[in-house]
C-alpha cells in the first residue's frame, strides 16, 4: 500500500512539473485573405499605446533599404526586419518592452492588457522577395523570462492574429519571442518579418 502512495505521489508531482513546463501551443489564424497594400491604418495595441521594439540582430543596410526591428511597427509592407546572423536566424529574439514609453507618460496607469499579436511574415514587399527570403514557422514567446507560448506560423504572405488570455503587463515588463523554426527562402538565407504588433484593450 505505501508503495502505491509513493507511486501515486511520484506520478502527481512529474504531471505537476511536466504541465509546468510544457507551454500551450497556439497557431495563427489569416486576418485578412486579401492582398495587403497598407495596414497603418488597422487598429491593435498601438492606437491607445506605443512601445520599444528590438532585436538581437539585423542586417545591415543595403542599397538604401534598412532592415532594423522598427520596420516591424511602422505600418508599411515596404519594409522588413532581417535577422543578421549567419544561417537562417534561429534562435534570434524580438522584444517588446511597454515600460519605458508608455508607464512613464500614464503615471495612474499600472497596466496593460494584452491578449494577442498581429504578424505579417516574411518579407512581403513583393511575392518575389516573399519566397526568395525565409519566414518563420514557430516562435517561443516569453512573458519576462517565463516560457508561456509556442506559436505556429502559417507559411503565407497573408496577415495573421494569434490570441491567447489576458496578459496584464506591469511597468518592465516584456514580452520576448525567440525564432526556434523557420521556412527556408528559395535564395536567400536570411530570414524576415514585415510587421508584427501587439494586440490589446486601450
Amino acid at each position: 500500500m505505501e508503495n502505491m502512495k509513493s507511486l501515486f505521489i511520484i506520478l502527481f508531482v512529474s504531471g505537476v512539473l511536466f504541465s509546468q513546463t510544457t507551454p500551450l501551443t497556439l497557431s495563427t489564424t489569416v486576418f485578412v485573405e486579401e492582398e495587403i497594400k497598407d495596414i497603418g491604418g488597422m487598429c491593435s495595441l498601438g492606437c491607445g499605446i506605443s512601445w520599444d521594439i528590438s532585436a538581437t540582430s539585423h542586417l545591415p543596410e543595403q542599397k538604401g533599404n534598412t532592415y532594423a526591428a522598427s520596420n516591424m511597427s511602422d505600418g508599411l509592407i515596404s519594409t522588413a526586419w532581417v535577422e543578421g546572423v549567419k544561417g537562417i536566424g534561429v534562435g534570434e529574439k524580438i522584444k517588446f518592452d511597454f515600460g519605458t514609453k508608455y508607464f512613464e507618460s500614464n503615471g495612474e496607469i499600472d497596466s496593460i492588457n494584452l491578449n494577442g499579436f498581429r504578424i505579417l511574415n516574411g518579407y512581403s514587399k513583393s511575392e518575389e522577395l516573399w519566397r526568395n527570403n525565409g519566414r518563420v514557422k514557430k516562435l517561443k514567446m516569453y512573458h519576462n523570462s517565463n516560457l508561456i507560448y509556442i506559436i505556429e506560423i502559417q507559411d503565407k504572405m497573408q496577415l495573421q492574429e494569434f490570441y491567447f488570455p489576458n496578459i496584464f503587463l506591469k511597468k518592465d515588463d516584456m514580452i520576448v519571442f525567440e525564432i526556434i523554426e523557420v521556412q527556408s527562402g528559395e535564395k536567400y538565407s536570411d530570414t524576415a518579418i514585415t510587421e508584427f504588433e501587439p494586440l490589446g484593450a486601450h
